[in-house]
């Protein structure tokens, strides 16, 4: 499961360098084109992340279905219920923040700094 763990850790690794450039002002946000397009790849990831916390839940359940999780603490079933309760209501936010996100994107398009 390494892969996908990678996949995962590299994703939020992203997140983090992206809000320190703009914390630090080591990144270029010299023009506001930058922004839009820093929107359009976080739409992006938005819009991919309820698919990513699908597969999650059905990997879970397919453990659980075949009878094959145990629990340190609790019932392994009732673990992955309350999981896949919870991976529902990301998944519906995550959709929520992509919608945002494709607002903000758009009403950034076209903008421009003023050259003098």
């Amino acid at each position: 499961m390494r892969e996908p763990q990678e996949a995962a850790d590299a994703a939020s690794e992203a997140i983090r360098r992206l809000s320190y450039r703009a914390i630090d002002g080591t990144g270029d946000w010299s023009r506001p084109e930058h922004a839009y397009a820093v929107l359009c790849s976080l739409t992006e990831m938005a819009q991919r992340l309820p698919h990513a916390l699908h597969l999650v839940n059905a990997f879970l359940l397919s453990f659980d279905q075949a009878g094959q999780l145990t629990a340190a603490e609790g019932h392994p079933t009732e673990l992955v219920v309350t999981s896949s309760h919870a991976l529902g209501e990301a998944s519906a936010l995550a959709q929520m923040m992509a919608e945002a996100l494709e607002s903000a994107r758009d009403a950034t398009r076209g903008l421009s700094a003023e050259t003098g």
